[in-house]
């Protein structure tokens, strides 16, 4: 049976772990939700999301990207979320997107990777980064048989308060993010590649006199600081002197590639 693993990764590390899982199954493509057609799922019987937490729930683009799956009734759907702190609740609240677009997500997974947001958190020692990416491995190692033979998990009543309250959290937090980038500082030695406007997923960054520009759609992902390679793009004080982060296991260039050059058709 055909599967569609769709990711979105801002500094590589759901885009590592859904080569991982790929890696494990003889008929799987891998898609990059900023940059792909729905319509180019029709074929697959199981579609995957790999994705990070933000700000305790599931990222804004990929709550989108599940609306537009609504068409695909029939499919099996399951999701990895990588993490830094905790997880939160977010697989439950992936979960209640799905819901919201008429779906059943049948299986989730949680599992902890290094830390890429700088501007709350310091970065993961590379000693414990090494011991995340085999502990990486292990969970692979542990999801794919559940995806291969269609596991569906039952959330437990249990916890539907709790997800609940974790849902009126996120959405305080989830409305705000699109004014995130209002808060960067562009510094002196900027030298306007561009390279920070080519890996933002959302197009929010312009080039304007060799300078970027910060629009109000951001997604909150940092692939704008984690990137740039002057490491011009800085948070206030809050990402001072905490280096830059891309996970070292993936081909970076790689993962360029797997965004489209066409455009994306407004209707799929």
């Amino acid at each position: 049976m055909k599967t569609a693993i769709c990711y979105f990764s801002a500094t590589g590390n759901s885009y590592d772990i859904a080569c991982r899982l790929q890696k494990k199954m003889s008929d799987a493509d891998l898609f990059n939700i900023a940059d792909m057609r729905i319509r180019d799922l029709n074929d697959y019987v199981k579609i995957g999301i790999v994705c990070p937490v933000y700000w305790l729930g599931p990222p804004n683009i990929v709550k989108r990207f599940i609306h537009r799956l609504r068409r695909f009734k029939d499919k099996y759907y399951f999701a990895i979320l990588t993490f830094a702190r905790m997880p939160y609740s977010a697989e439950y609240l992936l979960q209640l997107e799905f819901q919201k677009a008429g779906l059943d997500l049948h299986y989730h997974y949680c599992l902890k990777m290094p830390e890429s947001y700088f501007v709350g958190f310091m970065p993961t020692p590379q000693k414990n980064q090494q011991f995340l990416f085999a502990k990486a491995d292990e969970a692979v190692d542990h999801t794919y048989p559940d995806i291969a033979a269609a596991l569906i998990l039952e959330t437990p009543k249990s916890l539907l308060n709790m997800i609940e309250k974790a849902q009126k959290r996120h959405e305080k937090l989830a409305a705000v993010l699109p004014q995130f980038a209002q808060k960067y500082d562009v510094h002196k030695n900027c030298n306007g590649c561009g390279i920070c406007a080519r890996v933002c997923p959302v197009n929010n960054i312009e080039i304007k006199e060799h300078l970027p520009v910060f629009g109000d759609q951001c997604e909150g992902c940092m692939a704008c600081f984690h990137r740039c390679p002057q490491n011009a793009i800085h948070y206030g004080k809050k990402t001072l002197r905490k280096g830059q982060y891309i996970n070292p296991t993936i081909d970076i260039a790689q993962l360029d590639k797997q965004r489209l050059t066409e455009p994306v058709d407004s209707n799929d």
